[in-house]
């Protein structure tokens, strides 16, 4: 280095970064972030630079894309942000624009253009136009931007549709997680083709006939289970005690019956000796616990 070379302009990072540290004058530290050869003392005097004009050229055009990040950082211009984004080749730098930005055609057409699954979600994340996230929720390729579309959606038809046809798991139950219409949360209780799509649903029914019908025709033992958890008429379920063929199911509807004398008919009964285990803990009915003990001493 020359004699009167100033220290921020040393290839050594310590040197520079020390000098940088003393620097308040706006036009010098846009000279350091300009000129200095060491990224890291650029980065520094980035961080204290207010005028927009040298954070653009900054982050439009160092060649380090941690300095570029730093100089997106303190840039709240839209328009600046948006050419950012459009044009930088780092995935980083992109994600730092994004989280910067607030208009939403500029962040929709992030959403359309960008090919970074993850710069996708970043703008997905930010987005409130209904429309665009319908259209990420039916169309993008990522499933895990199409998750994220969803979470932001409330339209129960491009719920339902997404529970239906979506071919990844996840993205059909967060769609099933969003639906709130009862009647649409019964047909997709009764007739999804996917099991685990079906039992989402029947978390968030309410209404015992459904339920009741789920609990009675589901193809799936996981399905009826959780339909019998949630219902409450003890006809029912003594009839699920009775005539389901999966244990699980019967002890699940045993742990909800009051009714002792179908308890009762339970240990008597049942097949399986949890199910039968299950209806004795719940007996208390001291005329029928003699019975009972006459019974089992047969």
């Amino acid at each position: 280095m020359g004699l009167f070379t100033p220290a921020w302009k040393s290839k050594n990072t310590n040197r520079a970064l020390k000098a940088v540290k003393k620097i308040t004058d706006q036009e010098k530290l846009a000279r350091v972030a300009l000129e200095a050869l060491d990224g890291h003392a650029r980065e520094a005097a980035v961080e204290k630079i207010t005028d927009l004009s040298v954070l653009a050229e900054v982050a439009g055009n160092d060649p380090s894309s941690y300095v570029r990040k730093a100089a997106v950082r303190e840039i709240k211009d839209q328009s600046i942000l948006a050419d950012v984004v459009k044009n930088d080749t780092d995935r980083d730098v992109r994600m730092a624009a994004v989280r910067k930005i607030k208009d939403q055609s500029i962040l929709a057409d992030v959403v359309k253009n960008d090919t970074d699954r993850d710069v996708h979600m970043a703008a997905v994340e930010k987005l409130t136009d209904q429309s665009v996230l319908v259209d990420v929720a039916k169309n993008d390729t990522s499933s895990y931007v199409r998750f994220a579309a969803i979470k932001r959606i409330n339209d129960q038809t491009v719920l339902v549709h997404v529970a239906k046809n979506d071919p990844h798991s996840e993205v059909r139950m967060a769609a099933v997680e969003k639906l709130t219409d009862q009647s649409v949360l019964a047909d997709v209780a009764k007739n999804n083709t996917y099991s685990y799509v079906r039992k989402a649903a029947v978390r968030k029914l309410a209404d015992q006939s459904v339920l009741a019908d789920v609990a009675k025709n589901d193809t799936e033992r996981n399905v009826r289970e959780a339909a019998v958890e949630k219902i409450v008429d003890q006809a029912v379920l003594a009839n699920v005690v009775k005539n389901d063929t999966d244990r699980d199911v019967r002890k699940a509807a045993v742990k909800k019956i009051t009714y002792q004398a179908v308890l009762a008919d339970v240990v008597k009964n049942d097949t399986d000796e949890d199910v039968r285990c299950a209806a004795v803990e719940k007996i208390t009915d001291p005329d029928l616990i003699k019975q009972l003990l006459l019974f089992c001493a047969k």
